[in-house]
């Protein structure tokens, strides 16, 4: 009998565990990356981010924007000699832990990045974006967000 109770304690440990570890104490980083509560979706980091089709597209920030479901990512409204376009650049808490955003409204930019479409929406994801003489790295050669893995911020 005490078998059985040492068994069922320890099941009971193993599923607490298991929803301490999926639950809502882990950041989304807006990827697919395994390190969020939507892994799995899409396997590995930057997975919406094919880096063969990558191109840069210039124009003015229209506005500084929340992006994402539940609004955690930050994001541009830029418009180009085409028309305007939402450009997705990463996570707020990414920003903050590297002293903020340095773009603003009105702001003329560069952006490297690939065309998408998620959630039902046409966008365009940022490898990075050049401000002047400034250039602000989001993801490496590969497409890989600088916010996933071991590349995280520590704060």
């Amino acid at each position: 009998m005490k078998e059985y109770g040492m068994i069922g304690m320890v099941l009971a440990l193993v599923a607490i565990a298991g929803i301490a570890v999926a639950g809502p104490g882990r950041q989304d980083c807006g990827e697919r990356c395994g390190n969020c509560s939507q892994a799995g979706q899409v396997a590995g980091p930057g997975a919406w981010y094919d880096a063969a089709k990558t191109e840069t597209v210039a124009g003015s920030v229209v506005s500084v924007d929340q992006v994402s479901p539940r609004g955690q990512g930050i994001g541009l409204t830029l418009k180009t000699g085409d028309g305007t376009m939402k450009v997705h650049l990463g996570p707020q808490w990414y920003f903050k832990c590297q002293g903020g955003l340095p773009i603003k409204s009105g702001d003329v930019v560069e952006v490297k990045g690939v065309k998408t479409v998620r959630m039902g929406q046409n966008v365009f994801i940022a490898g990075e974006v050049k401000k002047g003489g400034d250039v602000l790295k989001l993801r490496n050669e590969q497409g890989v967000p600088l916010w996933a893995g071991e590349q995280r911020c520590n704060s």
